[in-house]
């Protein structure tokens, strides 16, 4: 698998008028860097689409830099106005206007939701412009078949979103939620203990973490090791929250 990264803003830009040391330019640069090195240490080939911050490059382009990735996402924080504000505080995934890329961009959106602690919950957008989607890197992205879409991770206008942004640590652990593999599953056929606990007593909230496996109870059941690795650090970073 392949996936395309975009820091959404190169050299110094959008400063947060709750902390003059925030730039969303800086945190996208840092966050983005992060999710490429941990994509990669699960084995997912990463690309980007600029070389250091200081470089511009065309917003369409950007989009189709993508072509031949699985996924082309442009990492992002919003803004309500030039002011502050400390009562809106929401991820968002802006989601190319096919839909391609709205299971993955819901799933990212609350995964943003439950690292930072945002106070509003997740959501999926989107826009159409006259041309197909608003965004310009996300008609780029849709022009070489790439599901794309723009992450927002809250708002830097709202202070306490700012100070966690702020925080290295911080953007280490979201990276690393952002970067685990995972995919939702219904199972047709067979079960887990869960179905069973799931209706002790007076009802138990449940969830199952399944491997993939091919040729399952026989002596050839086969598994991929990253994605042992991965439903690890799924449950580790389950457990942390």
């Amino acid at each position: 698998m392949k996936i395309c990264i975009d820091a959404g803003h190169y050299g110094k830009y959008n400063q947060s008028p709750a902390d003059s040391r925030y730039y969303e330019s800086d945190f996208t640069w840092k966050l983005h860097l992060l999710q490429k090195k941990y994509l990669e240490e699960y084995g997912i080939e990463v690309i980007t689409t600029r070389s250091d911050q200081s470089s511009d490059r065309g917003l369409y382009s950007r989009g189709a830099a993508s072509k031949g990735c699985a996924l082309f996402i442009s990492d992002h924080t919003n803004a309500v106005g030039t002011t502050v504000n400390d009562s809106i505080d929401y991820p968002a995934a802006y989601c190319a206007i096919n839909g391609s890329a709205d299971g993955i961009g819901i799933d990212l959106a609350q995964c943003v939701e439950q690292v930072i602690g945002t106070r509003q919950p997740a959501r999926i957008e989107h826009r159409r412009g006259k041309n197909g989607d608003y965004y310009g890197v996300l008609r780029g992205a849709t022009a070489v078949g790439t599901p794309g879409l723009i992450l927002e991770h809250s708002f830097h206008t709202n202070p306490a979103a700012t100070a966690w942004l702020l925080s290295n640590r911080n953007l280490e652990e979201l990276a690393k939620a952002e970067g685990i593999p995972v995919q939702r599953d219904i199972l047709r056929a067979g079960g887990t203990d869960a179905g069973a606990i799931h209706t002790a007593r007076f009802g138990v909230k449940t969830g199952g973490i399944s491997i993939p496996c091919r040729y399952i109870h026989t002596p050839a059941e086969t598994a991929d090791l990253e994605d042992i690795r991965a439903c690890v650090a799924l449950t580790v970073a389950f457990a942390q929250q």
